[in-house]
C-alpha cells in the first residue's frame, strides 16, 4: 500500500491538519487544507473513492463541504463517493452542508445529487470494501464518539489512531498492524484526549517489529528521538507499506 501523508499537523502549525492517501484513492480525514494537499500531491477530489473520518473536529473534519461542491463542480458525481466515519455522520454532513450553502434537504437528497453513501460503523465492525478491508475499534477523545482504524489489503496491514489517548482496546489493537500512523499532538500526553510524543516513543520501543508515524504534532522538538521504527513526517511525504 502507498501511503502520502497530506497534512501532519494540526491547527496551531504551518503543517496541514492530519490526513493521508492510501493508494492514490482511499482518504482518511479531511481536516481545514486537506483540498489544498490533495492538489500539492498530484490528487483531486475525483480520485478519492473513499473517504473515512476518524471524528468530527474541524481539524479532521473541516474540509468537507468544499471537497464535495468541488466534486460536484468538476462532474465526478458520475463515480459513487463512499464516506465511512462514527454514528451521526451522515447527519453532520449534511448538517454542515446546509450551515454553508442550504441546498440539501435530507439524505436522499444528498444521495441523489452527489452519488454518496455514508457507512456509519462503531467498535468491532468489518467492512469488506473488495481490494481492502476496514476494521473500526473505539479510541477515547475526550466525551466525542471517535473511531480509529486498521485498513488491510493482502497481509498488508495499516492502523490509524486519529486523535487518541492511551487506552486498553487501543493497545490492544497494536499487534494487528506492521505499521502505525498516531496521534502525537505534544511531547507529554493530554489526558483523556491526545497521545504524547515520549507516549509513543515508548510504545516504539515496546514494539520494535512495528513501524510507527508521528503524525497531529504541534511544532516542536523531535531531535531527541532515537527511536528507529519512529518517525515524524512532513506534509507530501510517504511511504510503502508492504
Amino acid at each position: 500500500m502507498r501511503v502520502q501523508f497530506i497534512g501532519t499537523g494540526q491547527l496551531a502549525t504551518k503543517r496541514r491538519c492530519t490526513s493521508f492517501v492510501v493508494n492514490g484513492s482511499v482518504l482518511f480525514d479531511i481536516g481545514c487544507g486537506t483540498v489544498e494537499g490533495l492538489l500539492a500531491n498530484g490528487l483531486d477530489v475525483g480520485d478519492i473513492k473513499v473517504l473515512v473520518i476518524s471524528h468530527f473536529h474541524a481539524d479532521h473534519f473541516g474540509d468537507i463541504v468544499y471537497f464535495l461542491h468541488r466534486r460536484n463542480m468538476q462532474g465526478h458525481t458520475d463515480k459513487m463517493l463512499t464516506i465511512i466515519g462514527p454514528w451521526g455522520l451522515q447527519k453532520k454532513v449534511i448538517d454542515f452542508n446546509n450551515l454553508l450553502f442550504g441546498d440539501i434537504r435530507d439524505y436522499s437528497d444528498m444521495a441523489t445529487k452527489w452519488n454518496i453513501r455514508f457507512i456509519e460503523l462503531a467498535d468491532g465492525a468489518n467492512l469488506d470494501m473488495g481490494s481492502f478491508e476496514i476494521e473500526v475499534f473505539k479510541v477515547i477523545h475526550g466525551t466525542l464518539d471517535a473511531n480509529g482504524y486498521i485498513i488491510r489489503s493482502g497481509k498488508t496491514a495499516v492502523g490509524y489512531t486519529g486523535d487518541a489517548c492511551m487506552s486498553d482496546n487501543l493497545m490492544d489493537k497494536i499487534p494487528d498492524a506492521k505499521y502505525w500512523i498516531m496521534d502525537a499532538n505534544e511531547i507529554m500526553r493530554q489526558e483523556g484526549r491526545h497521545l504524547g510524543f515520549s507516549e509513543l516513543i515508548g510504545i516504539a520501543e515496546m514494539y520494535k517489529s512495528i513501524i510507527f508515524y508521528a503524525v497531529h504534532r504541534n511544532d516542536y522538538d523531535i531531535s531527541s528521538s532515537t527511536q528507529i521504527n519512529l518517525f515524524c513526517p512532513l506534509d507530501n511525504e510517504e511511504f510503502v507499506a508492504k
